[in-house]
């Protein structure tokens, strides 16, 4: 599983090559929100200095993608090399990778004390 961090720089380590079909290829990775089935896309170059042995990413969440709090699928595709990257996955050579992402905002505010004065009040369903 990989972890994202909202509004932040994310190093993704993955090992996709052995399992490509092409010696020279883009990246085009693709994320499906769990529950609403929204659809994002990202192209990421690898910045691996050994790509055969593993290949390395960074994401800045918010400026390569946007994703919501939550679980999420992602799945990347091999694509043919292109300028700029394609991110249509119909002209992929394949699916290399398929997996979960837990997308967290460490900044947002955290309730952790509950004051039951403040609290008594039973909700009410209209």
């Amino acid at each position: 599983m990989l972890y994202l961090y909202k509004n932040q720089t994310n190093n993704i380590v993955l090992t996709l090559d052995e399992k490509a079909t092409n010696s020279t290829h883009d990246w085009l990775f693709e994320f499906t929100n769990d529950i609403t089935n929204s659809v994002k896309y990202a192209t990421l170059s690898d910045i691996s200095t050994t790509p055969l042995r593993y290949n390395e990413f960074t994401l800045v969440e918010g400026v390569d993608v946007l994703l919501q709090e939550g679980s999420w699928t992602y799945k990347v595709y091999e694509m043919p090399v292109s300028s700029p990257p394609s991110t249509n996955p119909n002209l992929a050579y394949g699916i290399v990778e398929v997996g979960k992402v837990w997308v967290e905002d460490l900044t947002a505010d955290v309730v952790d004390s509950f004051d039951e004065d403040e609290n008594t009040e039973q909700p009410t369903f209209e």
